[in-house]
C-alpha cells in the first residue's frame, strides 16, 4: 500500500517552488527510471508493483492505480521514482555549446537534452524563461540524458558572460544557410535557439550570428519544431 507520506510528497513535487525547494523530481515510466538509475542516480523513493525494479534501494511496492493516482501523466505504466537534483561535474569548456532561449514546451526541452547528450554537449545554459527542467514531461522525454547533462539557468546577459570567447549563432529563418557558414577552425561555437513561437529574443539577434535551415522546393512551412531544427544544425556545427 502507498503510504500518504511518499503521495503527499509526489504531490507536491508537482509544483516548481517546492522541487526547487527540496531538491526533489518525480520521473515516471520504466524506461526513463532505468536511464535515470544508469546514470549513478539512487531514488529517495520509487515505486513499482511486483518483480519491477525488485533489485533497487529504496523501493517501495503500491499498485497501479495507486501510483496513476499521483501520476502527471495521462500514459502513466505504474513505475515512479522521486530522485534528488543530480550533482553533475562537466569537463572544462567544450567546441560546441547550446543556450535555449525561452524554449517553453517541456517535451521540446527534454528531448534537446537528450539530442545535446548524443552529440556530447554536457552543459546547456538557459535563460529565465525556459521552463523548468525538472518538469515531469521534460524528464520523461529526456530520458537518462538528465543524469548526464547539467542544465544551468541564468539572465541573458549572464548566459553571454559564460560565452566569453565563443562565437555566437543563433537560430533564424533569414540566417545564412547553415550549410554555407564560413568555418572558423579552432574557435569555440555556442548556437542558440529561441521560443517555439517568437523565435530569440532582440538581445541574441543583436550580438550573434543569424544562421538558418533553407527550406527546400515550395515548402510554405514557417518553421521547424525547435527539438527538431537543434538536432539538425547541431549535426551540421559538430
Amino acid at each position: 500500500m502507498l503510504p500518504k507520506s511518499i503521495e503527499r510528497l509526489a504531490q507536491k513535487l508537482k509544483q516548481k517552488k517546492q522541487r526547487h525547494a527540496l531538491k526533489l523530481f518525480v520521473a515516471e515510466g520504466e524506461k526513463t527510471i532505468t536511464d535515470l538509475l544508469a546514470t549513478g542516480l539512487t531514488p529517495r523513493h520509487l515505486l513499482s508493483n511486483g518483480e519491477r525494479f525488485a533489485y533497487v534501494k529504496n523501493r517501495q511496492e503500491a499498485s497501479v492505480e495507486e501510483i496513476k493516482r499521483i501520476s502527471s501523466l495521462e500514459t502513466a505504466d505504474g513505475t515512479l521514482a522521486i530522485f534528488p537534483f543530480p550533482e553533475i561535474t562537466v569537463p572544462a569548456k567544450g567546441a560546441l555549446a547550446l543556450v535555449l532561449d525561452n524554449i517553453r514546451i517541456p517535451g521540446n526541452l527534454g528531448t534537446i537534452i537528450r539530442t545535446a547528450d548524443w552529440f556530447g554537449i554536457y552543459h546547456i545554459f538557459c535563460t529565465m524563461g525556459t521552463t523548468d527542467v525538472y518538469n515531469a514531461k521534460t524528464i520523461q522525454s529526456s530520458m537518462g540524458s538528465m543524469g548526464r547533462v547539467k542544465v544551468t539557468y541564468g539572465t541573458s546577459p549572464e548566459v553571454l558572460n559564460e560565452l566569453n570567447g565563443y562565437r555566437l549563432l543563433v537560430a533564424d529563418t533569414h540566417g545564412t544557410d547553415i550549410k554555407q557558414l564560413a568555418k572558423t577552425p579552432s574557435q569555440r561555437t555556442a548556437l542558440i535557439m529561441g521560443s517555439e513561437s517568437h523565435g530569440p529574443d532582440a538581445f541574441w539577434k543583436e550580438k550573434a550570428e543569424k544562421v538558418t535551415i533553407p527550406r527546400k522546393g515550395n515548402s510554405r512551412v514557417e518553421s521547424l519544431n525547435v527539438a527538431i531544427a537543434t538536432a539538425i544544425l547541431l549535426q551540421q556545427l559538430s
